[in-house]
């Protein structure tokens, strides 16, 4: 073994609980060439050694989505924000990973946490990366819209103006941001969302989504709902009144 890993080595077993340290030699290790023996032994220690520690599991999520590896970063990051669900970069970090892993509805649902938890740089990565979310979702037509988008945002204000009582609408929108809070995957075919209030059956995560924005827009126009449907909902009025 060479002198220079040897001594990460020992400072990694004689100051395993000095982050700042851990951090610094990783930084050292990739200059120095070191990296793969840094995350392949070391840092899989640390993290069997104190599975508990957040700091560990998102700085291992962390280096393996730097080293591209995003499969393998899903476990730790997905432990860290178990651990700290009010860690917004955790949350940053793993939505990121899920959209290059192409798991469009999960990195939003994490991206969304880390939009809500986060504040100026990190809140507006995580606003810029929603944006990426929603052009993977669906293609647009020669107009710019997203015709899939604007068919199921007529669908859910047929269902909301079939309601009839206003009471009863608000409180189905409510139940459904409530729901979208706790994460949807817009991407998922089963129907498997139950609302109250919605006589219907089970709802796509992309229905309840529609419900949400028709609905919200319905109540306040031009509030913000984390989907970018504004042009879309604009159509599926026209669309609606001419019906």
């Amino acid at each position: 073994m060479i002198p220079a890993d040897e001594t990460l080595r020992s400072l990694l077993r004689t100051h395993i609980d000095d982050h700042d340290l851990i951090a610094n030699l990783g930084s050292f290790g990739r200059r120095m060439h070191f990296m793969k023996a840094f995350v392949h032994y070391e840092v899989f220690k640390l993290v069997e050694d104190l599975p508990g520690d957040v700091w560990g599991q998102k700085n291992l999520g962390g280096i393996l989505f730097r080293q591209g590896r995003f499969a393998e970063a899903v476990a730790p990051l997905e432990k860290a924000v178990q651990l700290a669900p009010k860690d917004g970069h955790a949350w940053l970090v793993l939505g990121e990973t899920l959209l290059a892993l192409n798991e469009i509805g999960r990195a939003r649902g994490g991206l969304q946490k880390a939009r809500t938890l986060t504040k100026g740089q990190l809140q507006d990565k995580a606003v810029a990366l929603l944006d990426q979310t929603l052009d993977a979702l669906f293609t647009r037509d020669a107009d710019g819209l997203r015709p899939e988008v604007v068919d199921g945002l007529v669908w859910a204000l047929r269902v909301l103006a079939g309601m009839g009582d206003s009471k009863a609408r608000q409180q189905l929108v409510l139940r459904a941001a409530l729901l979208g809070q706790s994460g949807i995957d817009l991407l998922a075919p089963e129907p498997v969302h139950s609302l109250d209030g919605y006589d219907g059956g089970p709802l796509t995560g992309f229905q309840v989504g529609c419900l949400i924005h028709a609905g919200v827009q319905g109540l306040s126009p031009g509030t913000k709902t984390g989907l970018d449907w504004e042009a879309e909902y604009g159509r599926a009025l026209e669309r609606s009144k001419a019906d």
